[in-house]
């Protein structure tokens, strides 16, 4: 009685610890994405984006490209100071939307922070596919503005993108900075263009 009582008590101990053992494992990968994943929107934050870079520059051929997209919410501020910060987070949430919809299963798609957003792609494309995102993503964009008439604002964005072989060494964040610089020249483009 005492020796079965006893197995008994070991039993549901073990069984204990291999629940505690389980539980403490799926905390640790909760708070392994979490790390890797900005929160509202569920893309990658920046820590994410620079692991999976690393990993895609180790996977592809020299002979690819890579494309990288900077994407910046037009108006973040202006419709968080006139409408409320639950605005302004839909306008993000509505951007990420667009941004999945325009990119492709394998691409790097990235939340940086605030408005700002990354996508990064690469195999056998070209400049022409940079291009045509911009165009993609301006039509979506468009189409959810005019079936939202009743809101008091437009939700967009300016992109800019550079295309290199994957041959190149220069480090990711030489590449954004480029890719940046042209997403403010595309912005600017339009704000003249705006008030004209």
């Amino acid at each position: 009685m005492d020796a079965k009582r006893s197995a008994d008590q070991i039993s549901t101990l073990w069984l204990r610890n291999i629940n505690n053992s389980l539980h403490m494992v799926r905390i640790v990968s909760k708070l392994t994405e979490y790390s890797v994943r900005d929160p509202m929107t569920g893309l990658l934050n920046r820590r994410g984006m620079e692991k999976m870079y690393k990993r895609k520059k180790e996977k592809i051929s020299p002979d690819d490209n890579i494309i990288i997209w900077v994407l910046d919410m037009d108006g973040l501020k202006y419709i968080n100071d006139n409408f409320g910060h639950e605005h302004g987070d839909v306008g993000i949430i509505t951007i990420s939307e667009v941004i999945r919809m325009i990119s492709e299963k394998d691409d790097i798609v990235v939340r940086i922070g605030g408005d700002e957003f990354v996508i990064i792609a690469a195999g056998k494309i070209s400049d022409h596919e940079g291009q045509r995102r911009i165009s993609e993503l301006e039509h979506i964009l468009a189409e959810k503005n005019s079936t939202q008439a009743s809101r008091l604002y437009d939700i967009s964005a300016s992109i800019g993108y550079v295309c290199f072989p994957a041959s190149e060494k220069e480090e990711l964040e030489k590449k954004m900075k480029e890719a940046d610089s042209r997403m403010y020249e595309y912005k600017h483009a339009r704000k003249k263009h705006r008030s004209n």
